[in-house]
């Protein structure tokens, strides 16, 4: 008897899992195939406003995109090592069409800011030369904003952005 009422369950169970539907199921669309040298990128919207910034790690590269004319990345570092730190940043941009810049706004503890700092541009076509700003002074507690747009924007490109400090 126990056996019987023990196969009834099983074969309940194994039927019910069949016909229900999974909750993993994909519904998306299925990717469509992009035109030859069309990028698409993974993410946007992360970091496009100084109060969404991308809180930032020594001694890192980070790789986004500026998928418009207006698009720019904002990322940030508190200071909180108990010394004054000096920063390092640089921008390559990866494709050969458009000119990026880094730019940085330091805000102090006691809620003063720096004006906008802009760095020297990369130059169109020459994606060997990289937007830097170097030896930023953050005082300790002070935040530091650095943001990346294009200068000169004609198509979605990638970009890598380095980041360090050192007293």
């Amino acid at each position: 008897m126990k056996l019987k009422k023990m196969l009834s369950i099983l074969l309940i169970s194994s039927s019910l899992l069949a016909i229900s539907p999974s909750a993993f199921a994909d519904s998306a669309e299925p990717a469509t195939a992009q035109p030859s040298g069309t990028i698409t990128p993974y993410v946007s919207g992360l970091g496009d406003t100084r109060n969404n910034a991308i809180t930032l790690m020594n001694m890192q590269e980070y790789s986004l995109y500026i998928d418009s004319a207006q698009d720019e990345d904002w990322y940030k570092w508190t200071n909180n090592t108990g010394v004054a730190q000096l920063v390092t940043t640089g921008v390559l941009n990866l494709g050969p069409q458009n000119s990026l810049q880094i730019s940085s706004i330091v805000q102090y503890t006691d809620g003063r800011e720096t004006t906008m700092l802009y760095a020297e541009p990369t130059i169109v076509g020459n994606n060997s030369k990289q937007s830097n700003m170097r030896n930023l002074y953050v005082p300790d507690g002070a935040t530091v904003y650095l943001r990346i747009n294009a200068n000169k924007f004609a198509a979605i490109e990638q970009y890598k952005f380095n980041f360090s400090f050192y007293p």
